[in-house]
């Protein structure tokens, strides 16, 4: 009986192994010594049926490629323009694998600050952070949560759109702090800004080999300050600013909130310990400031301070007491007259007149 279970056994191997094999050329050189070692079997019930992982280690090796275990029955050398073997004991070359995103001519490798709004109050912070990138010469990925855009709206009236965002973002960075379009004349690049939709968990900046410099959070709410600290991923801002954490990069997240409960500060110290850098959007007034976009101005500059970008968005201290603050520069100049024409112009539509009392 044992007999006939084991002999029934081999024939079954040797039938679905035939049909394996019978096509492929590769494993034909394998086929004689499994069909010879099984029929043998028939005869004896105590030889074990032999198996296709010791058929191929019996199976001669083709010494002039020490990788490959059997070859073609023809025994011709491989050919000259035959792929070499990949195998886990030599690195990957770019003669192998290809350039993996090529850069152009004349371009240079693209490593951009991921600038990430949440819902928080205070997008006129990450106009003036967005803007003074642009204008230090840095590459920008922007993601633009689901509940910023509609405090975005809130605040300026704009509606910030996936398919239409160069149109919606310039429209953005040309208001002034106070809410007035045409404040600014921002040049939008479509090379140094990249917009990533927030609910798209497969774009560059959720995954640690997509090259960037750091990210910035701004402005950034406790809901968002909980997400990064606790690592829920739950939207694609959250995300990169856990791989931007994991990957040892910056991460600038200027907060906006008061007052603070004890849960959030405890967020905010995990944030720290994790090695970001928490700004709160608490502006100074040492610098001389005479417009609103001053104060905005000033808390945009410590937020790119954190991150090590160059700008003059405010005047730093010197250690001076007492010094008046300097006068007006040209860009306040611009603003005082563009809300003078302004209000003329409304003044005229009211009244019909074009002098004033």
């Amino acid at each position: 009986m044992r007999e006939a279970e084991v002999d029934e056994r081999g024939r079954d191997d040797v039938d679905q192994l035939g049909r394996l094999t019978r096509d492929d050329p590769k494993l034909s050189r394998a086929w004689p010594l499994i069909t010879s070692t099984t029929s043998s079997s028939h005869n004896s019930a105590t030889q074990p049926t032999i198996s296709l992982a010791a058929a191929f280690a019996r199976s001669p090796r083709d010494h002039s490629n020490p990788h490959r275990t059997w070859h073609p029955t023809t025994h011709s050398s491989p050919p000259k323009n035959a792929p070499a073997p990949l195998t886990g004991s030599r690195p990957a070359t770019p003669a192998r694998l290809g350039v993996v995103n090529p850069v152009k001519p004349g371009e240079t490798p693209r490593t951009p600050w991921i600038v990430g709004v949440s819902g928080a109050s205070g997008t006129p912070y990450a106009a003036a952070v967005l803007r003074a990138l642009l204008d230090a010469g840095e590459s920008v990925d922007l993601v633009v949560s689901r509940a910023s855009r509609l405090t975005l709206l809130d605040e300026t009236g704009i509606s910030y759109r996936d398919a239409h965002w160069q149109d919606d973002l310039r429209e953005w960075l040309a208001r002034g702090a106070d809410g007035k379009p045409g404040t600014f004349q921002p040049a939008i690049d479509t090379d140094a800004v990249r917009h990533w939709s927030a609910g798209d968990l497969a774009a560059g900046p959720s995954s640690g080999s997509y090259p960037a410099k750091g990210m910035i959070v701004v402005p950034a709410s406790t809901a968002c300050v909980a997400g990064i600290a606790l690592g829920l991923s739950k939207d694609l801002l959250q995300r990169a600013a856990g791989v931007t954490l994991k990957e040892g990069r910056k991460l600038v997240v200027a907060v906006r909130e008061t007052p603070l409960n004890g849960q959030t500060l405890r967020h905010l110290v995990t944030l720290d310990d994790l090695g970001a850098a928490v700004v709160p959007a608490s502006p100074g007034f040492y610098a001389g400031a005479t417009h609103i976009q001053d104060l905005v101005d000033f808390v945009a500059g410590r937020v790119l301070d954190s991150a090590g970008v160059p700008h003059g968005l405010y005047r730093r201290w010197k250690g001076d007491l007492g010094v008046p603050a300097p006068p007006p520069d040209v860009r306040h100049l611009i603003y005082s007259l563009v809300r003078i024409g302004r209000q003329s112009i409304a003044w005229t539509r009211w009244t019909g007149s074009s002098s004033r009392p």
